[in-house]
């Protein structure tokens, strides 16, 4: 899980290295992928509610550094942003789509996998008003010391071509 990705500003870094005390989330971006795009607000939002837990968004090999560079300052990610050019970790996590989070304790044990949240329901179909809140819920429930309520959902967006 310690695989080194490239940093968009330069550099390797290993992501357990960017672990917080509350644990660390991964989230698998594409710079293309429009629900990608949708959901740059609520990860913005979840990173500041949660200043004990490490954000980090990890691009597919696809993305070419100038559009990751692009997704970072069009929608304001403060977050360390890394590349995946050999697919190492979407192979490691068996990611595959973007965005579908991970969710590590500080062991670097994993907690929770899948959607962020159930706001798209189907690719292009989204609620009108989100119900339930995987990512924050689990990101609660590590920081209070206890169990994650739901450990895995099958995340919607954009497939991850190998």
């Amino acid at each position: 899980m310690n695989i080194p990705l490239r940093h968009i500003e330069g550099g390797k870094i290993e992501l357990l290295a960017c672990a917080k005390d509350s644990g660390l989330v991964v989230i698998m971006l594409d710079a293309e992928c429009p629900i990608c795009q949708k959901y740059t607000l609520t990860l913005r939002e979840l990173e500041a509610r949660y200043p004990r837990t490490a954000f980090v968004g990890v691009f597919t090999k696809w993305n070419k550094e100038e559009d990751m560079e692009d997704f970072a300052g069009q929608y304001e990610l403060d977050m360390p942003l890394l590349q995946d050019p050999r697919h190492r970790l979407v192979r490691a996590l068996k990611a595959t789509t973007t965005p579908e989070v991970f969710l590590f304790d500080r062991q670097g044990a994993l907690q929770y996998r899948g959607a962020i949240d159930n706001w798209f329901y189907a690719l292009g179909n989204y609620r009108p008003q989100i119900t339930e809140f995987y990512l924050e819920d689990a990101i609660k429930a590590l920081a209070e010391g206890k169990a994650v309520p739901v450990k895995v959902t099958k995340p919607i967006g954009c497939i991850i071509q190998q």
